[in-house]
């Protein structure tokens, strides 16, 4: 209320003072959500605001202003979902958005109007990728060019390195499947290998596959692996040498004791897995013929359950001596000239626990096998299995996460000729 003294400017009037009521509104403020960024998978930030609109001379720290806003970041303007890791991608930009929250002033209002949204930016994730395909291929005997089978595992950062990528470390995994990836030779995609789609190799959903193949004359190349989509690496990965056979069969049998198998049917450690093979040219070194048997076995439900991968048509066999540095030898094998084979084959997959009741687990697979013939007795020499299903592991003799490597044999012999 207020009170007039006009007396001294109406002095032939009898005044009566009738006081009034008025009112002082609190003054209204502006909150801005503030802007932030996070890459694909990672935690949201936290979200935050700046205040503004104080009378002069006043800030937050002296306008009596408790409390905070509550800030969410949305996946569109009604602000009925909120972003989570994995529900908005790269490039995306979901509304951050404030309300009142617990803020409270004596001289202030805070009214809908004047809270403004922010901005998330969704950045791609870190990715690390691993050659898995073709390292040493193997033109035709007659000549012409190699056909170069191209793999590479895909990784999550937080597979392969979680100290590289923010927040140091980044313990919070994506799905790689959102991820795709071109190869290259020598700085060039062949024809079919770019973009492709990450698969899953197992139930893994942070490590996947992508392959394709590449026609190649005699010679060394560099692979490269660009990935991109929701995740994002470049790098130079590996290496392929394409020779030309100098060898005309290989053969085996013994058995290895599994330590580290994987795929959809890895076999249990400490099992045995039983080989036997003979892939060699025939006689004019012009078609392929042979076959591999090869027998693992896992626990299933409590029952030990017997597979046969068995090849049916073999698609090529590479033979080469080389020394442990990868120099040139003559051989024959020996632990200073060692007999590298390499054949692959289309086989199929069998669960053959009832040998009189065998069950088909598929056909047409892709089985690739790797040995190391280091001479007599054989004791020293090494092979792999890996059977594939399209980008699909089903079977790895020896995973490192990344590819399979050889194991010395615990019995038998491998033989390179």
């Amino acid at each position: 209320s207020a009170t007039l003294t006009p007396a001294g400017v109406l002095g032939n009037y009898t005044i009566t003072n009738d006081g009034a009521d008025f009112t002082i509104n609190r003054r209204p403020l502006t909150v801005t959500a503030n802007s932030k960024s996070r890459q694909y998978s990672d935690p949201n930030p936290a979200f935050d605001a700046t205040i503004s609109g104080f009378r002069a001379g006043e800030n937050l720290l002296t306008s009596g202003v408790t409390g905070s806003p509550a800030c969410n970041a949305y996946t569109n303007n009604t602000y009925l979902t909120p972003v989570t890791p994995l529900n908005v991608g790269p490039g995306g930009y979901p509304s951050i958005h404030c309300t009142i929250g617990t803020l409270a002033a004596g001289n202030y209002s805070f009214p809908a109007a004047n809270f403004a949204d922010g901005t998330l930016t969704v950045t791609k994730e870190d990715a690390r990728a691993f050659y898995t395909g073709d390292m040493l291929a193997f033109t035709p005997s007659g000549g012409g060019n190699a056909n170069v089978l191209l793999r590479a595992t895909v990784q999550d950062i937080t597979a392969a390195d979680p100290s590289a990528s923010p927040p140091y470390p980044d313990n919070s995994p994506g799905v790689i499947t959102n991820a795709t990836a071109t190869l290259k030779v020598d700085g060039t995609a062949p024809f079919g290998c770019s973009d492709l789609p990450v698969s899953l190799i197992n139930s893994d959903t942070k490590t996947g596959s992508v392959n394709c193949s590449a026609s190649l004359g005699v010679g060394p190349y560099t692979i490269s692996i660009t990935v991109n989509n929701y995740y994002t690496y470049t790098a130079n990965i590996g290496v392929v040498e394409v020779a030309e056979p100098n060898g005309s069969f290989i053969t085996g049998g013994g058995y290895i004791v599994v330590a580290s198998s994987s795929g959809q049917y890895s076999a249990d450690s400490g099992s045995r897995a039983n080989y036997g093979f003979n892939v060699k040219y025939n006689k004019n070194k012009t078609n392929l013929q042979g076959h591999l048997n090869f027998i693992f076995r896992r626990n299933v439900d409590g029952v030990v359950r017997t597979y046969q991968i068995k090849t049916t048509a073999t698609d090529s066999l590479g033979i080469v001596l080389k020394t442990s540095t990868g120099g040139v030898c003559t051989g024959p094998p020996s632990g200073a000239c060692f007999g590298l084979g390499d054949f692959r084959s289309k086989a199929n997959l069998t669960d053959v626990t009832d040998p009189l009741a065998p069950v088909s687990l598929g056909g047409g697979l892709t089985v690739q096998v790797t040995m190391t013939d280091k001479g007599e007795p054989g004791s020293s020499d090494s092979i792999g299995v890996t059977l594939w299903n399209g980008s699909t592991l089903l079977f790895s003799s020896q995973w490192t996460g990344a590819q399979t490597t050889e194991k010395v044999i615990s019995g038998g012999n491998l033989v390179v000729h």
